[in-house]
């Protein structure tokens, strides 16, 4: 049975309410996974100190054992509900504790899928880029040879003549062409 934060907070010391406190919501969203870590093991070492002081309440009470003060114990349901009680804090912090673990876990796993993403799209795109380079570097080459031929052809005819009335003409020879060909 959960016992409520006012009931708690009259069982507990200040410093174990302290503790107790950060387990109820909204406090209990604004710790780290690390801090929780911290949480829960101070809150397992008092739940672990509480359940064997009701054991030797229980005992002391029964007259089993030996009385650790000058009066034995009468009843120990106060130490009981104050194990319940980290107990039950040690519920809450493990449940937040593994509600930010799996958010870690689904941001990795979202950052690694784009990297894959991207790293798959990076490789097929070196791949088109390559394939598409190889073929224009045979286009490249042909269009190079071409060029060249081309510019000795002009170059000859050039030298031939000697005039540069014939150089412009010859020049704008291409232009006349292409002009001609747009225009069908």
């Amino acid at each position: 049975m959960a016992m409520t934060k006012s009931a708690a907070r009259k069982l507990t010391t200040k410093a174990e309410w302290t503790l107790l406190e950060t387990s109820f919501p909204p406090l209990i969203k604004e710790i780290t996974s690390g801090r929780l870590k911290q949480k829960i093991t101070r809150s397992r070492k008092l739940q672990d100190k509480y359940r064997d002081l009701a054991r030797q309440q229980a005992g002391e009470a029964r007259g089993k054992r030996r009385a650790k003060s000058t009066l034995p114990a009468a009843g120990n349901s106060n130490t009981v509900a104050k194990q319940e009680i980290f107990a039950e804090a040690i519920d809450r912090f493990e449940t937040q504790l593994a509600k930010l673990e799996a958010k870690v876990a689904r941001e990795v796993a979202r950052k690694h899928k784009a990297s894959a993403k991207v790293a798959k799209s990076a490789a097929r795109k070196a791949g088109t880029v390559a394939k598409r380079s190889a073929q224009q570097g045979t286009a490249t080459a042909r269009k190079s040879v071409s060029e060249a031929a081309r510019g000795a052809r002009k170059s000859a005819v050039f030298s031939r003549t000697g005039s540069t009335k014939h150089q412009a003409n010859a020049g704008a020879r291409g232009r006349r062409n292409q002009a001609r060909r747009d225009a069908k």
